[in-house]
């Protein structure tokens, strides 16, 4: 939620970057609006893009506070029920297997 500015700003930049000439070109020999996507677009923006996603990811699964404060939900958030897991259970073993499993996610994306 707090990293929708500097992702918007990242993929603004990076959108602004690609040639008009290129798509112009594109649509000179008729390619429709996917095929520019797929094919020009994303392959230009792919390294700003995973580095967005990551920074979005990060946030999200790093969010604590907000979700704490804002009480119950469905489906809760991985570090409001890793500590309810450890402090109202008292499950330190749920609790660590959580945290493992959390942090090998975020080395996966990260």
């Amino acid at each position: 939620m707090f990293n929708i500015p500097f992702t918007t700003m990242l993929l603004g930049s990076v959108l602004s970057g690609v040639p008009d000439a290129v798509i112009e070109s594109a649509k000179d020999v008729c390619a429709g609006r996917l095929r520019i996507f797929f094919r020009l677009i994303l392959p230009l923006t792919f390294k700003t893009l995973l580095v967005a996603l990551t920074f979005v990811f990060m946030g999200v699964i790093g969010s604590f506070t907000a979700p704490f404060l804002l009480g119950p939900n469905a489906p809760q958030m991985l570090g409001v029920s890793m500590q309810q897991i450890f402090s109202v259970f008292q499950d330190r073993l749920l609790a660590a297997g959580t945290a493992f499993f959390t942090y090998l996610l975020c080395s996966f994306v990260g």
